[in-house]
């Protein structure tokens, strides 16, 4: 019976490791990767640096999402600085993945055809976007759009609100082939569209007060997100650790015999220390 135990038991880490390898999401130590934390620099003095870093770090992640990366984690250090983390697969794959991070994305306001109505950068100030202190009459908290063009604010909604289909798409990092039409089947899409409102007339308020049935952390979210498009701000790399597919599965290996060591060792001292008990 123990030598059929002790045979099964070997058996399984042999032939389990290599599934479980294979079918889990191991961190960068193990699939490589890299970990990069970020200074976050601008000449805007309307944000502390706290809500600088937490808007930047949203705005990063939204950016890794849209991209499809999986499980990256981001987070925010000591109140003013972004720490990025994500496996990766290659070299190239990590290039790829730091375009993504530092290179910030577009906001743009469009039609239901996709025409392009206005950048985020024309429209909005640089703080694009505020939480209100005020909430609808539902109790749900209200977004508000801080308009720097009232007039070009003016020229697209009348322009929106004589089409057949009124609805002002507020996009993410909208790109050649992307289509509103798809927003119920395209999950890339939806992904992109941080707003969705329909405008019955002509707007040319400084302000643009943004309704939904959206939780507080939603609309904190979406906050984030529209500043992360409009704010101007620099990511500056303080630290970055770097770990290759190569060294990634020696490590693997080396845990894996650490790891059969470990289990005979103690087996052999329950045996040594407590005979058949053991």
């Amino acid at each position: 019976s123990f030598v059929i135990m002790l045979v099964t038991l070997v058996a399984i880490i042999a032939f389990g490791s290599p599934n479980i390898k294979n079918n889990s999401k191991p961190g960068m130590e193990f699939n490589g990767g890299f970990d990069i934390l970020y200074s976050i620099e601008t000449e805007d003095d309307t944000l502390s640096k706290k809500e600088l870093a937490k808007t930047a770090a949203e705005g990063i992640e939204k950016r890794l999402d849209i991209a499809n990366i999986i499980d990256p984690i981001v987070s925010v250090e000591s109140n003013e600085y972004v720490r990025v983390t994500v496996s990766a697969s290659s070299q190239i794959v990590a290039d790829e993945i730091r375009d993504v991070i530092e290179t910030n994305a577009e906001i743009s306001f469009r039609d239901f055809e996709n025409n392009l109505l206005a950048t985020g950068e024309e429209i909005l100030k640089d703080v694009g976007a505020t939480l209100s202190d005020e909430k609808d009459m539902n109790g749900y908290p209200v977004i508000l759009l801080n308009i720097k063009n009232t007039e070009l604010l003016a020229d697209i909604t009348e322009q929106v609100s004589a089409k057949s289909d009124t609805h002002l798409v507020v996009w993410l990092g909208y790109e050649e082939g992307d289509d509103y039409a798809n927003l119920e089947t395209d999950a890339s899409v939806a992904k992109k569209i941080i707003y969705n409102a329909t405008v019955s007339s002509k707007l040319d308020t400084e302000t643009i007060s943004v309704t939904g049935s959206f939780s507080e952390s939603v609309a904190e979210s979406t906050v984030a997100l529209i500043n992360s498009g409009t704010l101007d701000y620099d990511l500056d790399v303080l630290q970055i650790s770097t770990i290759d597919v190569d060294n990634a599965e020696k490590s693997y290996n080396k845990v894996l015999i650490a790891a059969a060591i470990a289990i005979v060792l103690i087996i052999a001292f329950l045996c040594f220390n407590y005979k058949l008990g053991g």
